[in-house]
């Protein structure tokens, strides 16, 4: 369609080249306006189906592609300030807070999808996606238990839970372990933890079940087993207490 009648955006023809969130803004809102005016619109052009304009497919495409580099944008800077940190773990999150700016119209998207997401749970979710990215670094991307090194199986689990921590805790890469699957889901529900040293501390329950084959690869075998220490920051000796305090089913 731009190709056809630029309306001002001969810039955007090639739209995987447009990497300022400002001017996306701009085509977004001309795009709109054409999708309002119906069959009066100028984008209204033989041989393209007239709903990839009036039933939103192109507004919807320009949002997904600002949300990418918005999401890009952010990430990045956080992990940049992450690579560039020196000092102590709690001292990290103050460094890497950063505010997050969105143009209107994505915004306005976001609160009107079902949930109403808020700026403030999309920032959450960004940071979730750091806190990974570090947490895997850390632990040179492989579970500090077992050694798995597949990474469609690891997870960033938080020592102290998410929606537990207050927000100086939630990125501080001393609250983080890279995790398998399966011991993420023990670690999470309080059937492993680690003690002072740093070893694995297994549950009644798990050991209620010590001859069952799969509880002895995945379990049995590696109480006692210290963790592999990560490369800057190790647990917090607070996080731990805390897991075994308030997560840690004995």
């Amino acid at each position: 369609m731009l190709a056809h009648e630029p309306l001002g955006f001969p810039d955007c023809q090639d739209i995987w080249a447009v990497t300022s969130i400002k001017r996306l803004e701009e085509l977004y809102e001309t795009t709109n306006e054409q999708k309002h005016l119906g069959r009066s619109s100028i984008w209204i052009i033989r041989g393209i189906p007239r709903s990839y304009l009036q039933n939103g497919y192109c507004t919807a495409a320009i949002r997904a592609y600002q949300e990418f580099l918005i999401q890009h944008a952010y990430e990045n800077d956080l992990l940049e300030r992450y690579a560039n940190f020196v000092g102590e773990a709690q001292a990290l999150p103050k460094h890497l807070d950063r505010k997050l700016t969105v143009p209107k119209n994505l915004l306005d998207e976001w609160q009107g999808q079902e949930g109403k997401e808020t700026l403030r749970t999309i920032k959450a979710r960004f940071n979730q996606n750091v806190f990974r990215k570090i947490t895997l670094e850390n632990y040179q991307n492989a579970c500090c238990i077992t050694g798995n090194p597949l990474p469609q199986l690891l997870t960033a689990s938080h020592i102290k839970p998410w929606a537990a921590s207050k927000a100086n805790e939630k990125l501080n890469p001393a609250n983080g372990l890279c995790l398998a699957k399966t011991q993420d889901a023990a670690f999470d529900k309080g059937l492993i933890t680690l003690d002072e040293r740093l070893r694995v501390v297994l549950s009644k329950s798990i050991r209620d079940h010590m001859t069952v084959q799969s509880i002895k690869e995945n379990f049995i075998r590696l109480e006692g087993k210290e963790i592999t220490q990560p490369l800057r920051f190790p647990p917090s000796q607070t996080f731990l207490e805390y897991h075994r305090e308030t997560i840690f089913v004995a």
